[in-house]
């Protein structure tokens, strides 16, 4: 994926993408046929079949689109799908928010510590640490400045015979191939996804045996784990780890596969501050560290062939802003003065993918939105390919320009009069005993 392919044509989709999303009239509350169009524009900008979009609050769906058609790997064979409620697509990195959810479960439940040194979890000698890998913790490990990154092509995190465990025995084993070159920690920032899969198995070993709050036991595996304390109490079926082929080497920060209502729960539930479907799954302590930034004042670790080292956002008065904000597993985006979106007190939180898969959190708004288009073609997110910087950044200037039409169709109350509510707000035990009652929705009207 070394070759710039059809960049020109996605950078050019931005001013008309942003102008799409700001034509929306403010005084017709949830109009989203600028977003649609918008999406239409991205989708012909990117030469790709189709793509789909959706919008909603903590209280449910308050727009889908859906059009045209992907391709994809279905038991070996390439197969062309529909884009539609029932489309499951691979996440690449927006495999990460939903690692980091998962993350911050388990410190909320004391199972791990954020700030424990990771050998205290995975000790030598079945894990020989070097000594600058022995010291690192979850929060850096989720946050890019645990020293690892820009190893997309890891060969342990890509191995998918074995285990996630196997990797991790590895990755500890042999430091000469999963290198840790960004020192000393934690001062540099790193995108990447061998720290990610240390981290994932610090939750193996850290919940294996524990008494899991939705009843039963935790099993020790990450995805076993998942489904059964995230998305079984969320109706969420659709997610696993399986989204680059069957394995049991889970690769925490980029093998996620969802379709788009199931991921949209997860984001539904962190502006629920932790409750998803009347089930308490995040302590609000947790939401508060997933809406701030962990990494510190760490800087870029590299200027070149470190994709995306930082995000680059335009600044209004010109120039450029580089953002190494990042929270467990989401980016923070930048406020307007730094050419985002956030604001103050209320950030944009986001986790783009590298085949298209775009979502975000906006706590200004109380919305979330999700863009998905499946390409490959144009996909990379590490190594010298700089043309996947420029599909970073482009998919980025939409996600801003789409906050910003978002926020001006959504009335305050977080409902629009035809709409798909999470029906959880009409059950007694909002934040009590779990409530899990699927597919868990209403339509109205």
């Amino acid at each position: 994926m070394n070759t710039p392919r059809r960049f020109a044509p996605l950078r050019t989709a931005l001013a008309v993408t942003g102008a799409l999303f700001f034509a929306a009239d403010a005084a017709a509350s949830c109009n989203f046929a600028g977003a649609d169009a918008a999406l239409d524009n991205l989708i012909a900008a990117d030469g790709v079949a189709g793509g789909a979009l959706i919008v909603g609050s903590a209280k449910g769906i308050l727009h889908e689109y859906f059009t045209g058609s992907f391709t994809r790997d279905v038991n070996g064979s390439p197969t062309t799908l529909p884009y539609d409620r029932n489309a499951i697509l691979p996440l690449a990195s927006a495999t990460k928010l939903l690692s980091g959810v998962r993350v911050l479960q388990v410190a909320g439940l004391r199972w791990a510590d954020l700030d424990t040194p990771v050998s205290t979890y995975l000790p030598p000698p079945t894990f020989p640490w070097q000594p600058a890998a022995a010291a690192i913790t979850l929060r850096q490990l989720f946050s890019h400045t645990a020293g690892y990154g820009n190893d997309e092509d890891d060969a342990f995190i890509n191995n998918p015979n074995g285990t996630l465990f196997d990797s991790v025995v590895n990755i500890a084993t042999y430091p000469g191939v999963a290198k840790q070159p960004y020192l000393p920690v934690p001062t540099e920032f790193a995108y990447g996804g061998v720290a990610m899969q240390i981290g994932g198995e610090v939750v193996q070993m850290t919940s294996q045996g524990q008494p899991s709050p939705l009843g039963g036991t935790e099993s020790g595996d990450w995805q076993a784990d998942w489904q059964h304390d995230l998305g079984a109490p969320l109706c969420a079926a659709t997610i696993d780890w399986q989204g680059l082929g069957a394995t049991q080497n889970y690769r925490i920060s980029g093998g996620g596969e969802a379709s788009l209502e199931d991921y949209a729960r997860v984001l539904a539930m962190l502006l629920s501050n932790g409750v998803g479907n009347g089930t308490r799954l995040l302590t609000p302590g947790a939401v508060a560290t997933w809406k701030a930034s962990q990494s510190g004042s760490a800087v870029a670790g590299c200027s070149d062939g470190c994709v995306p080292t930082a995000e680059t956002f335009a600044l209004p008065g010109g120039g450029t802003y580089a953002n190494t904000q990042y929270s467990v597993g989401a980016w923070i985006e930048p406020q307007a003065a730094d050419g985002g979106a956030s604001l103050s007190g209320a950030p944009v939180v986001s986790s783009i993918g590298k085949f298209g898969f775009a979502p975000w959190v906006d706590y200004a708004s109380g919305t979330y939105g999700i863009l998905m288009i499946y390409d490959t073609a144009n996909a990379g997110e590490t190594g010298s390919n700089t043309a996947s910087v420029t599909s970073h950044a482009a998919m980025q200037r939409i996600i801003t320009d789409a906050v910003a039409g978002v926020r001006a169709q959504v009335p305050a109350s977080g409902m629009c009069p035809s709409m798909t509510v999470y029906d959880h707000l009409f059950a007694d035990k909002f934040d009590g005993a779990p409530v899990v009652s699927c597919p868990g929705t209403v339509q109205l009207p």
